[in-house]
């Protein structure tokens, strides 16, 4: 009986910090590099294509009111309505610790005007944090279609998988194939840290999927769910993100 407890807290683990931790899962199978190649291009699928299917959700996204979504102030998301919130997640390994471990701690790994995550101990694929552009309590997309993508400042140690959620890779939609196990195959690129603050500039047509999961399908930045910053597998982290804005 102990040792089922122990395996429901692991699993538990997973999903810790908000409802909104599902918007984001494990980095994909297969991650370009920055800079890469790889491309997921196609839609469709069954029951017509992604396009109809979003547009018959008849979703309402949050409005982006200016650029920067996130300066470090504090852990509150800014210039988006409504505001969505930070989170951070794990593959729920008994020997993992990390911080921030949930959102109650964001506030105190605020160093500087940026948020400090760090991570070791994790055998599976990792963990990280992230966040969700708008939507309060809410699951609920972000209309970046008046920009040209994603920006945002990064330094530590090591390497980084950034992802781009969207509508088209979140089970809560119903439009990735979540029983296939097909879904979170995000808009992603991997970066190399450098212990000096770099800005990270990606146009929405090089954030690219990996390959494995469905829809494979164009980004649509009318319905963006959010960002993350994971380990590159289950290797330690240790990593400051600002600045977070969509590029003009």
């Amino acid at each position: 009986r102990s040792s089922d407890l122990e395996s429901k807290a692991a699993a538990a683990a997973i999903l810790v910090g908000s409802a909104l931790t599902a918007c984001i899962a494990p980095p994909p199978k297969c991650v370009c590099e920055e800079g890469g190649s790889a491309s997921s291009d196609s839609g469709g699928g069954k029951g017509g294509s992604v396009e109809d299917k979003i547009k018959a959700l008849d979703l309402q996204p949050a409005a982006v009111l200016a650029p920067l979504v996130w300066d470090g102030a504090s852990i509150a998301m800014i210039n988006v309505d409504p505001p969505g919130s930070w989170f951070a997640y794990n593959d729920g390994s008994p020997t993992g610790e990390m911080s921030p471990m949930g959102t109650a701690d964001f506030e105190q790994n605020i160093v500087d005007g940026s948020i400090h995550a760090m991570g070791s101990g994790f055998k599976q694929w990792g963990g990280g944090i992230g966040l969700s552009f708008g939507g309060g309590a809410m699951l609920t997309p972000t209309d970046a279609s008046k920009y040209k993508g994603i920006s945002f400042k990064a330094w530590g140690k090591g390497g980084v998988h950034v992802g781009l959620a969207s509508v088209a890779t979140v089970p809560e939609f119903g439009i990735c194939e979540e029983k296939a196990k097909k879904c979170y195959d995000h808009y992603a690129v991997d970066i190399t840290l450098t212990e000096e603050p770099k800005v990270y500039s990606y146009p929405w047509e090089k954030l690219r999927q990996g390959g494995w999961g469905a829809p494979r399908t164009k980004l649509d930045p009318h319905y963006v769910i959010g960002l993350h910053f994971v380990s590159k597998g289950a290797s330690p982290w240790d990593f400051y993100i600002d600045d977070i804005t969509f590029i003009e």
